[in-house]
């Protein structure tokens, strides 16, 4: 299922397309008659039909950063249309098209809140056209490394973390992030801390000290992916806190807008992690590394799987207790951990590109 935001009004052609079926399966084959018919009596029986043709079917605003679990309160005019992806027998993988000037927000966090029910949660997947020729990294996935740009202080935690996939884990230099004229990458992974500027969202890996070791400069996302890995991870600076603000998911939009910026320039596979305790950071890559071990590129479906794992593993962080230092939960009930830590899970963001997702041409959609 295909589930769009767009800035412009349903009316417009860009958004006529929603609920639409082209009447062919993903081989491009015309469905069978039965199947047509049943398409034909869920669109009349639908309640997305219902709420499109309600006369008070007005724009949704703009979320700002507040808790998303007050944003899917708010979300009550899609409740029919979001309830159709949950459908009757469990959840759906649910590909977001999210018009560009909208997509650093996390959108995947209210909506899976507002259709999570006992049968689980929709994942959602942020897809684009394939590329017409596969990268460097999906074809010579077998043979590339890994590649990590971070500061000095996370290297050793980082490679510790990548042992687990079975290949060398390089560092590249800093602060370009360049490989032009050196070896190409089949992950590669970046942390570092999104700025807004003028210019839009910066991504830099800051290097707290004197001299050049306090070097700030922004990633110029052409030459950071020039090289085009299978999959590029970007991790915001790990912070050493659970509990989170208006400001920690604003910072983690800038991030995921950098992560945009990248995607669209051309790489197969982004996936965003937001800022995690060092401890839980680790613990992430390391479940990523195990299930990146393979001859082959992931596909769309262990890609999936992958970011199924990595959200898992987010919320059931439990952390070591240490003499002497206060604790992550900083005064939260069981129940606030549990919001704060399901939160930060849904801040992970996969986009990808693949020819093994459905084609065919039927979208939920909304305009804010």
């Amino acid at each position: 299922m295909r589930f769009a935001a767009f800035r412009a009004n349903l009316s417009s052609p860009e958004a006529k397309s929603f609920s639409q079926s082209s009447g062919r399966n993903a081989a491009g084959e015309r469905d069978p008659g039965w199947l047509r018919l049943l398409d034909t009596a869920i669109r009349i029986i639908s309640p997305f039909k219902q709420w499109v043709d309600s006369p008070d079917s007005a724009p949704i605003p703009q979320p700002g950063y507040e808790d998303y679990a007050d944003v899917a309160g708010q979300l009550a005019l899609l409740k029919p249309m979001l309830r159709i992806i949950g459908g009757r027998m469990g959840p759906a993988t649910v590909t977001l098209l999210i018009d560009r000037t909208i997509a650093r927000y996390a959108w995947e966090a209210p909506f899976t809140l507002v259709v999570a029910s006992i049968f689980g949660e929709p994942q959602f997947v942020r897809l684009d056209d394939p590329l017409s020729i596969d990268s460097l990294g999906v074809r010579l996935w077998n043979t590339l490394p890994v590649q990590v740009l971070c500061r000095s202080a996370l290297a050793s935690v980082v490679e510790q973390a990548w042992k687990g996939i079975g290949r060398p884990v390089t560092f590249l230099p800093f602060p370009s992030g360049s490989t032009s004229g050196g070896v190409a990458a089949g992950v590669k992974h970046i942390i570092g801390t999104a700025t807004r500027t003028t210019a839009g969202s910066q991504f830099s890996i800051t290097r707290p000290g004197i001299g050049s070791d306090a070097t700030n400069a922004g990633l110029d996302v052409r030459s950071v992916g020039g090289d085009r890995p299978a999959l590029f991870v970007v991790q915001e600076e790990p912070a050493e806190r659970i509990r989170r603000l208006d400001v920690d998911r604003e910072q983690t939009a800038e991030a995921r807008a950098w992560a945009v910026d990248l995607f669209t320039s051309g790489q197969q596979t982004v996936i965003l992690i937001p800022a995690l305790p060092l401890a839980l950071a680790r613990a992430v890559l390391e479940g990523m590394a195990r299930e990146l071990r393979g001859s082959k590129a992931p596909t769309l479906y262990r890609l999936l799987g992958i970011v199924r794992g990595m959200r898992a593993a987010i919320r059931s962080f439990s952390p070591e207790p240490s003499a002497g230092t206060p604790g992550l939960q900083g005064g939260m009930s069981g129940d606030e951990w549990k919001a704060s830590l399901k939160e930060l899970s849904l801040e992970v963001t996969l986009f990808t590109r693949s020819n093994e997702a459905q084609q065919e041409k039927r979208y939920i959609a909304f305009s804010t």
